[in-house]
């Protein structure tokens, strides 16, 4: 919140004032689509600060690979990987454990804003419940956290299933055993 004249004395209400970010952004969001995906959204830099040397990593980052994600710039543009702006990380076996960005060109710096997508799948279940991911951007020993809690509803459906009926010995009555699940 800012007050006219950013507090100073003298400073006229409705005066102009210019505001510069000085944290780098990270923010995080999802979406449940009911075919079965959680698509995830991250945003990193939107406050277009120096990111060279940053570190992203995702609690869900180790279900990708790195054909699962997308980036693209702070045009909408998507941004391969070839583009040497940042580098992903995997393991041994081709998950992804975190994402470099890297500084462009000659110049030290990269101060570009990224989006990078995915989904990872997540079944419906009786009951509605809520899926919490937390996302870090890691820059000069700080960490910038970006979390979202995306609710997934319960289908409410039941399944099921008869047995074999039982005559009872005075043949008068049949039991049938249910299996509900």
């Amino acid at each position: 919140t800012l007050s006219p004249g950013e507090g100073k004395a003298g400073t006229p209400i409705g005066a102009e004032s210019t505001v510069t970010p000085d944290e780098v952004q990270l923010t995080k969001s999802g979406s449940f689509d009911y075919n079965g995906h959680i698509n995830w959204t991250i945003t990193v830099n939107a406050s277009k600060l120096n990111i060279a040397g940053a570190v992203l990593t995702d609690e869900m980052f180790s279900r990708l690979t790195a054909g699962d994600i997308t980036v693209k710039d702070g045009d909408w543009q998507v941004v391969s990987a070839d583009s040497g702006q940042y580098t992903i990380n995997t393991d041994t076996d081709g998950k992804i454990t975190s994402i470099t960005f890297n500084a462009i060109g000659d110049t030290g710096v990269n101060t570009n804003q990224y989006t990078i997508t995915y989904y990872t799948d997540e079944t419906q279940e009786w009951n509605d419940k809520t899926v919490h991911n937390e996302a870090k951007l890691t820059l000069d020993g700080k960490e910038i956290p970006g979390t979202a809690d995306v609710p997934v509803s319960g289908d409410g459906t039941i399944a099921k299933n008869a047995g074999t009926g039982e005559i009872s010995e005075d043949g008068t009555t049949m039991t049938i055993p249910w299996t509900v699940t």
